[in-house]
């Protein structure tokens, strides 16, 4: 399964990021990977390319019924805090996803470091929009790169080359 498995990581989009073109590299990037028979992809549905990249697989699945999609959340409360319009975005894409998983009911500490975890141990493809390398999405990407996986970054300007050198990161 983890060879047709793709997790899917990235933080708030640009505010130069043209939105429609980024949802168009993201159908020809998901139809591309189902190409190859990688048709389960698995995500945590953040606000930004998350929530958008999440979207995009809902709409590709209409098209190929191959195509599953799993939300991985740290804990229950994790849209606590969010505007409305990302709220109810992730509402809609939780409803609508095959699976959601939960790594811990409730906020503890390391919840989310685990579901990154997960997210890369059960996939063999990481598709980011990587802008900075900062935080939660960059972990996710190093901890990818560390333990094999395909890169395919998004961001306008960046490249997996750009991704493999820099800041120390987590232990494989």
């Amino acid at each position: 399964m983890r060879e047709q498995t793709c997790c899917i990581t990235g933080q708030h989009l640009r505010r130069e990021e043209d939105e429609e073109a980024l949802k168009a590299r993201l159908r020809r990037t998901i139809e591309g990977l189902a190409a190859q028979n990688v048709t389960h992809f698995v995500m945590g549905g953040a606000p930004g390319f998350e929530l958008l990249a999440g979207e995009v697989v809902l709409e590709k699945r209409a098209e190929d019924p191959r195509i599953r999609l799993t939300v991985m959340l740290p804990h229950e409360d994790v849209s606590k805090g969010w505007k409305r319009c990302d709220v109810e975005r992730h509402e809609r894409l939780l409803a609508q996803a095959d699976e959601v998983v939960y790594t811990s009911y409730r906020k503890e500490a390391g919840c989310v470091q685990q579901r990154n975890r997960w997210l890369v141990s059960s996939s063999s493809v990481c598709l980011c929009y990587l802008t900075r390398k900062v935080g939660g999405v960059w972990y996710t990407v190093l901890l990818s790169i560390r333990r094999g996986l395909s890169i395919i970054n998004l961001s306008a300007g960046e490249t997996e080359a750009d991704t493999q050198g820099g800041q120390a990161g987590p232990q494989g």
